[in-house]
């Protein structure tokens, strides 16, 4: 009997162990050893949760400045204030005048582009028996005049050697000179021979920078034939790239450039992105731009909005 009464015990003991039955723990018990380990994994998923929150909010300004970047007038107010957050004061200087400068060309650019969304639309509705016939400075899917850098800004009365406004009538022909594109380079003739473009001319109602009241002198575009449309297609992008606007374009990078180098990035490593941004963001505006110039002054300045826009994108991408 008192063997039977053993076993039972023996076997009590057993699922007692196995089952692990504690005493009830008094609030005044010191807490177990894991709590330790839980307050560091609840405040590991805070740390975690505010670095997602940060990104978050990251990728919603880099968009909404993205959004911004697309309005010709006001676009540029994004990159001038985090080119002073960052202290790079040349770059940041070089933009706003360039803003400052460009300011009445993209004010006409957007008033031509109201007055052809305007005036096409009442043309649809009213037919034939609208007065005011929308008038195209000219064929835009056949021809695309050059770009200047000083066409149409504050600078253009101050460079026109015929202008009264001109200090020096030599230097301001010699700028004008120099103010070419890049179809009209070394790069773009010999980019002509490989694609076998031919260059025509035709007449436009666009003022040249040398116009005045006395001496009025238009625009001449220029209409390409290739056997490759990609030819085509990039000697009309070349035509719309001014050679000064990319010199600029050139300083305002290079001056980034200087700054990451001078807050402890790798010289060679500023120098790549620094590339890598310019490039692509001449590339991306001179395609979307190119695009959009087929329909006219709407489709340009959407055009250009959006290689604005797209380009903002892809330089936030390269880090």
């Amino acid at each position: 009997m008192v063997k039977n009464i053993d076993t039972i015990n023996s076997v009590f003991q057993r699922d007692n162990t196995r089952v692990n039955i504690q005493k009830p723990i008094s609030i005044f018990t010191p807490a177990p050893a894991y709590t330790y380990g839980s307050q560091a994994i609840i405040k590991q998923g805070k740390l975690i949760d505010k670095e997602a929150e940060r990104k978050t909010k990251e990728r919603n300004k880099i968009l909404s400045n993205a959004v911004l970047e697309t309005v010709p007038v006001f676009g540029k107010t994004p990159e001038i204030t985090e080119r002073v957050k960052s202290k790079d004061y040349p770059g940041a200087t070089i933009v706003a005048s360039q803003l400052a400068l460009d300011f009445p060309n993209l004010i006409d650019d957007a008033v031509d582009a109201v007055d052809q969304l305007d005036k096409t639309i009442k043309t649809k509705i009213c037919g034939d028996g609208y007065k005011y016939m929308y008038k195209k400075a000219y064929d835009f899917k056949k021809a695309q005049h050059p770009f200047s850098y000083f066409r149409g800004t504050l600078l253009q009365d101050y460079v026109n050697p015929f202008s009264s406004k001109c200090p020096s009538p030599k230097l301001g022909e010699w700028l004008l000179d120099k103010d070419i594109t890049v179809w009209d380079t070394k790069l773009g003739k010999q980019f002509g021979k490989v694609f076998k473009i031919k260059e025509s001319k035709i007449r436009t109602s666009i003022k040249d920078t040398r116009s005045t009241d006395y001496n009025k002198v238009n625009v001449r575009a220029r209409v390409f034939d290739s056997p490759s449309k990609l030819g085509k297609f990039t000697a009309r992008a070349m035509t719309r790239t001014p050679v000064i606007g990319l010199a600029v374009s050139a300083a305002i990078e290079t001056c980034q450039v200087v700054n990451a180098i001078k807050n402890g990035e790798k010289p060679d490593k500023a120098i790549v992105k620094g590339a890598l941004r310019f490039t692509s963001g001449t590339a991306i505006t001179a395609i979307c731009g190119t695009v959009g110039s087929f329909f006219g002054p709407v489709g340009s300045l959407i055009g250009l909005g959006i290689g604005a826009g797209l380009s903002y994108l892809v330089s936030k991408a390269i880090k």
